[in-house]
């Protein structure tokens, strides 16, 4: 996991408007909420995060949030939670810092990777649906994996591998359903049944 420090100026204001300010001034609106401590309004370089989260490839960052109040600094340790971004341009409009400490474990999103040739669609000619692209884990936040790998390879037509069936890391534990479904080979002719149904029920609902 990657980490970085940035600078983030404590704010009191809020509101559309302050909002509009900031972004036009090249800041970023942002909070920090958390377990312990009361949330806090910031503003963050818009330029310096959009950057550290483009170098992320996909990874979790751990900031390092210098906070500065007029004379007062103190440091948090956050990770991203949500980013708002503009319906258009894309570009991030507010972004929620979740702060975390090294000695808490927390509940993180981790994506599912397939790895491997699967003998169900490579020999039984089968097709992969993909039900599940991510699951939640338990660990502390210097042990957050960039995501579970899982071999698909003896996966064959009409099986399922399920969330349960993941390995997980050293010290990270499964904090999901482990009776979820993550991927299953399905026959072709089933796969276009299913999709006639759904299709003619959403017809029906229409």
């Amino acid at each position: 996991m990657k980490q970085v420090s940035m600078e983030a100026t404590v704010r009191t204001e809020s509101g559309k408007g302050v909002a509009r300010k900031l972004r036009q001034a090249g800041s970023l609106p942002a909070i920090l909420y958390g377990p312990v401590n009361a949330p806090i309004s910031l503003a963050v370089n818009a330029h310096e995060f959009t950057k550290i989260m483009r170098s992320a490839s996909g990874d979790h960052i751990l900031f390092t949030l210098d906070l500065k109040a007029g004379e007062t600094a103190t440091q948090r340790l956050a990770l991203v939670k949500e980013i708002q971004t503009h319906g258009i341009n894309g570009k991030a409009r507010h972004v929620d810092f979740y702060e975390v400490f090294m000695d808490r474990p927390l509940k993180v999103e981790v994506p599912v990777v397939h790895q491997g040739k699967c003998k169900g669609v490579e020999i039984d000619k089968g097709i992969m649906d993909t039900i599940r692209r991510s699951v939640k884990v338990l660990c502390l936040p210097n042990a957050i994996p960039k995501e579970i790998t899982l071999d698909i390879t003896e996966l064959r037509k009409g099986h399922a591998i399920h969330a349960r069936e993941l390995i997980m890391p050293a010290d990270v534990k499964l904090a999901d359903d482990p009776n979820a479904t993550i991927i299953t080979i399905v026959d072709i002719g089933e796969q276009i049944k299913e999709e006639a149904e759904t299709e003619a029920e959403a017809e029906t609902k229409a």
